[in-house]
């Protein structure tokens, strides 16, 4: 078998040979890398076209997330309408209720009151109606309706308490003061020595109490003087305190001076009191 080309004879020639060869297998190198770099990027185009497809799966997904994200928060924000109005219609018909039953309450508690009031006023009048009542029925001197004023005389009263109640009065305590002062000090309940007591009484209804007191020393004649001239006046004070059945405590206070033109015990304006 003979080769179809003819060989060369010089060295030349025989380089371009390998030249012309060497050529040809870089140009099949540089085809076959190309091809394989064709082989590539199509891979990689359709990597990207698979991503970019995968991606818009994505974004479609994600649209429609938001999509049902937004009808969510639509929704959400419905609701909140919707309980907020509910919250406001509850808070109005609470108020409402509320101010009911406070007006109800207000007006219950005014009616107890009043019904309190009527049957205080009614257990006050009962016990009023049936209770004792002690005072004063009569005050005058010792030797008599008048007091002798003298040197030497000795100055005393007589006082009559009566109940004029229903029931008794108990624990009857009965104290009595006689005081001398100058005209120009004014008269004010006195402090001064009890010349009479009765303790631990009971005075039944329609029942009557003599209390007697008088001066230990007889008058001077200064004294004596003094009081007919009105310079020195003569106070009595008395007090009788007691409980009723109810257990109430009471008390009647008698305040009197003597009178030298009458020659008589005379009640004052004031201090002369019962409860």
């Amino acid at each position: 078998m003979k080769w179809p080309f003819k060989m060369p004879k010089k060295w030349t020639e025989h380089a371009l040979v390998y030249f012309t060869f060497g050529l040809l297998i870089c140009a099949a190198l540089q085809t076959a890398v190309l091809w394989q770099s064709t082989q590539i990027l199509d891979g990689q185009r359709k990597e990207m076209e698979r991503q970019r497809e995968e991606m818009a799966g994505q974004r479609k997904e994600m649209s429609e997330a938001g999509k049902q994200t937004d009808r969510i928060i639509a929704e959400d924000r419905r609701l909140a309408a919707a309980n907020e109005r509910f919250a406001k219609a509850t808070e109005h018909s609470v108020t409402q209720t509320k101010s009911g039953i406070e007006r109800s309450l207000d007006l219950g508690r005014k009616s107890l009151e009043q019904s309190k009031r009527s049957l205080d006023r009614t257990i006050e009048m009962s016990w009023n109606d049936q209770r004792a009542w002690v005072g004063v029925t009569q005050i005058n001197s010792f030797t008599g309706t008048k007091q002798e004023i003298k040197e030497g005389s000795t100055v005393g009263v007589d006082i009559w308490w009566s109940n004029s109640g229903k029931s008794p009065a108990r624990g009857l305590r009965v104290l009595t003061v006689l005081n001398l002062r100058p005209s120009n000090v004014a008269f004010a309940p006195p402090t001064g020595i009890l010349l009479g007591q009765l303790s631990n009484g009971i005075l039944s209804p329609n029942s009557v109490l003599h209390s007697r007191v008088q001066e230990s020393h007889p008058l001077t004649k200064d004294q004596a003087e003094g009081i007919l001239s009105r310079s020195l006046v003569y106070y009595v004070f008395s007090n009788a305190s007691y409980d009723d059945q109810f257990g109430q405590h009471h008390q009647t206070s008698l305040a009197a001076y003597y009178d030298p033109a009458s020659s008589t015990w005379s009640l004052l304006d004031k201090y002369n009191a019962a409860n």
